[in-house]
């Protein structure tokens, strides 16, 4: 089994997740400071339609958040895979070269 193009694909799936969390947390900011600000802005008629809405929804931002954190988490864990595919791939050179020198 090739493990350095697993954890490669793994690590590229973990920075895809964490760029679309990111944008959704980025355009909920977005959304929310149009709403303050309509919100702000003197009119003599009561507030209607999406700008009675928190200017943060809650649901997508929380959703957002845990997962940026667990694209953290997986980008973390591949990067971990490609560390231990090097150190396994060490060692084996190493068994290879003392066998090498063993049998003369």
């Amino acid at each position: 089994m090739r493990i350095i193009p697993i954890a490669l694909a793994g690590l590229r799936n973990a920075q895809a997740r964490a760029d679309r969390a990111a944008q959704k947390i980025v355009e909920a900011g977005t959304d929310g400071a149009a709403q303050v600000e309509a919100r702000s802005a003197p009119t003599s008629l009561p507030p209607s339609g999406p700008l009675v809405s928190p200017p943060f929804p809650e649901a997508d931002l929380i959703t957002s958040t845990v997962d940026l954190k667990t694209a953290r988490t997986a980008f973390a864990a591949a990067a971990r895979l490609l560390k231990t595919a090097d150190e396994l791939d060490r060692s084996l050179i190493e068994t290879g070269d003392r066998i090498r020198e063993r049998r003369g």
